[in-house]
C-alpha cells in the first residue's frame, strides 16, 4: 500500500501537485513537568484539542511480543464465555458434546436468523476481545488481525450446538478489529498509572469497560491499583479532541403512517489524531474518527448508532493554491439501529450494517482566512452489510454485500459556527439460494433456513444538513435535518419503499 502511494506521489508531482509537509500550528510548550495534557484551540472550529505530555519521568511502556500468551488468552475467551454459558445461564446452544462439533464440521456454514443488533454490533464487540489479545500483548497492528478471525472460528465450530454461521464469521472476525483498535487506543488514553483516589478508579472502570481485555491483565498484575511515576501509556500520544452531547430527535415517517417518535438521546464524538502529518510515517488507525450515539427511550434500542473510520495508510499532498489533500485507505464500520418495540416504524426507519467495509477516500481543505472549507470523501467496498426488509419471514433485515459512498462538506466560519452536508449511500446485492417458496416448504418441514435474505437488491441513501454554533467556551448547539429513504427489488415481492425525516436538536461541549 505505501509503495502504491510513492508512485501516485511520483505522478502527481508532475502534474503540479506535491507531496505534503505542511506548516503545522505550533503547539503549546510541554516542557514544564506538570502531567496535565497541552490544551490548544483549532484555529478553525474552536474545538479543544488535547495532546498528552510526558516529562524526563515517563516513557512508554513497550512490551515484547508474547504469541503464546495471546494464542491461549484469545481461545480463553472463548472457554469462560462457554463456560458462564453452559453452568450459569444454561444454554441449550452451549451444551456442546463430540458429536455436535463432529455436526458442525461435517454440516457445513449458514446463514444464521438472529437479531440486527445481536448480528451487527454484539459480534464485532466480541471480536474486539479476541483482537486485543495480541494488542495487550505487545503484537503490531497487522498480525493482530488474525486473532478475531481465530476467536470466532473456533467459537463458531467447537462452541456452540448451532451450525456455524459465515455472518458472525465476517463480523466478528474483521468488524472486530475496528472496535478493537480504538478500544486499544482509547483506553491507553484514559489509564494513567500516575493517578490516585477517585479519578484512578474511574479512569480504570471507564478505560477497563472499553478494553476488558486490557483491564482483567492490568487487574492479575496489580497494575490496577499500583502508582508509578510514569504514566504506564503504551502508545505513542496523537491529538485528539473529544465531545459530549445531550439533546432530542424526532423521527416522523412520509408513506406508511402519520406517526413520529421523540428519541431523547446522548452522544459521545471523539477525533483521534491528524489528517496531516508533516511527512511522519502514517501508521493504521494513527486517525480516526468515533461516533457514538445512545437513545435514552425505553421503547428504542441503546445503541442507535456507531460510526468508526479508521486510516490504514495516506498519501498528502499540496497543491500551488493551496489546497491540502489527504488521500487514505480506510476501514469503516457502521451501525445505525431504529428497530423499537413498535414494529409498525420498522418499515421506513433506517437500519443499516457495514460490518465490513473497506475503501479510498479523499480528504481536502483549504484555509480562507479566519474560515476553513474542507470536503471528505470516501467510498467502500462492503463484502457484509445489513438493511431492513418487510418480507424475509426469519429476520426483519437482510444480508448483502456492495458498496457505499459518503461525503461530507463543511465550513468553519470563524470559530463560532460549522455549516456542512453530509451526502450517505449504501447499495447491497442479495445473492439467490432458494426462492421464497422452497424457504416456505423448508420452514413447514423443520429445515434449517441457510438464506442471505430475499433475494434482490436494495438501496438506503440519506442526506443530512448541519450547523452547530458556539454559545459559550467549549459549549456548542447542534441543529440539524436527515432525510433517509430505502428502496428494495426483491424477487417475488412487490417493490419496497421507505421514507423518514429526522430533527435533531441538542447541545455538545469539548472535553
Amino acid at each position: 500500500m505505501n509503495r502504491l502511494l510513492s508512485l501516485s506521489a511520483i505522478i502527481l508531482s508532475s502534474i503540479g501537485i506535491s507531496a505534503m509537509e505542511p506548516e503545522h500550528t505550533m503547539l503549546p510548550d510541554a516542557s514544564d513537568e506538570s502531567y496535565n495534557d497541552t490544551i490548544w484551540l483549532d484555529h478553525y472550529e474552536n474545538k479543544e484539542v488535547h495532546l498528552q505530555r510526558f516529562n524526563d519521568t515517563d516513557t512508554l511502556v513497550v512490551t515484547k511480543p508474547k504469541w503464546a500468551a495471546a494464542i491461549l488468552e484469545d481461545l480463553g475467551i472463548n472457554a469462560g464465555i462457554l463456560a458462564f454459558d453452559r453452568f450459569v445461564q444454561n444454554r441449550d446452544y452451549a451444551r456442546v458434546t463430540g458429536k455436535t462439533i463432529k455436526d458442525n464440521i461435517n454440516k457445513g456454514w449458514v446463514w444464521d436468523n438472529d437479531s440486527f443488533s445481536g448480528n451487527q454490533f454484539s459480534h464485532p464487540y466480541h471480536g474486539a476481545m479476541f483482537y486485543n489479545t495480541a494488542r495487550e500483548n505487545g503484537i503490531g497492528y497487522y498480525p493482530s488481525l488474525l486473532f478475531p478471525l481465530i476467536g470466532s472460528f473456533t467459537w463458531e465450530v467447537f462452541c456452540e450446538t448451532n451450525r456455524p454461521a459465515i455472518n458472525d464469521l465476517l463480523s466478528t472476525g474483521v468488524g472486530g478489529s475496528a472496535i478493537g483498535e480504538v478500544a486499544h487506543r482509547v483506553s491507553d488514553l484514559i489509564y494513567d498509572d500516575s493517578k490516585t483516589g477517585v479519578e484512578r478508579i474511574i479512569r480504570e472502570i471507564s478505560a477497563t469497560f472499553l478494553n476488558p481485555v486490557r483491564g482483567a491483565k492490568r487487574l492479575f498484575s496489580g497494575e490496577m491499583w499500583r502508582r508509578s511515576a510514569s504514566r504506564g501509556k503504551t502508545i505513542e500520544p496523537q491529538p485528539y479532541s473529544l465531545s459530549i452531547g445531550l439533546g432530542d430527535r424526532i423521527q416522523f415517517s412520509s408513506v406508511h403512517h402519520e406517526g413520529a417518535q421523540n428519541l431523547p438521546y446522548i452522544d459521545f464524538s471523539l477525533d483521534y489524531g491528524e489528517h496531516f502529518t508533516n511527512g511522519k510515517k502514517v501508521k493504521p488507525y494513527e486517525l480516526f474518527s468515533l461516533y457514538v450515539m445512545a437513545n435514552l427511550s425505553s421503547g428504542s434500542p441503546s445503541i442507535g448508532l456507531l460510526d468508526i473510520k479508521g486510516r490504514l495508510a495516506s498519501l498528502q499532498l499540496e497543491t500551488k493554491k493551496g489546497y491540502r489533500i489527504d488521500l487514505g485507505f480506510y476501514q469503516m464500520l457502521r451501525y445505525l439501529d431504529s428497530y423499537g418495540k413498535d414494529e409498525q416504524y420498522s418499515h421506513d426507519f433506517p437500519v443499516i450494517s457495514e460490518a465490513v467495509s473497506f475503501g479510498g477516500g479523499a480528504y481536502c481543505e483549504k484555509d480562507l482566512g479566519r474560515n476553513r472549507l474542507s470536503n471528505d470523501l470516501i467510498v467502500c467496498t462492503v463484502p457484509l452489510g445489513g438493511a431492513n426488509n418487510e418480507n424475509y419471514p426469519y429476520r426483519r433485515y437482510n444480508f448483502g454485500y456492495g458498496f457505499s459512498i459518503r461525503n461530507n462538506v463543511k465550513m468553519d466560519i470563524m470559530k463560532r459556527l460549522t455549516i456542512g452536508n453530509e451526502f450517505y449511500m449504501l447499495r447491497l446485492f442479495v445473492p439467490k439460494k432458494k426462492s421464497p417458496e422452497e424457504i416456505a416448504y423448508n420452514s413447514e418441514v423443520g429445515m434449517e433456513i441457510d438464506e442471505w435474505g430475499c433475494a434482490g437488491e436494495t438501496s438506503v441513501l440519506s442526506n443530512r444538513s448541519y450547523i452547530s454554533a458556539r454559545i459559550a467556551k467549549g459549549l456548542n448547539l447542534n441543529m440539524q435535518y436527515q432525510i433517509f429513504y430505502r428502496h428494495s427489488d426483491y424477487k417475488g415481492f412487490d417493490e419496497e419503499h421507505g421514507r423518514c425525516h429526522e430533527c435533531k436538536l441538542g447541545l455538545f461541549y469539548y472535553l
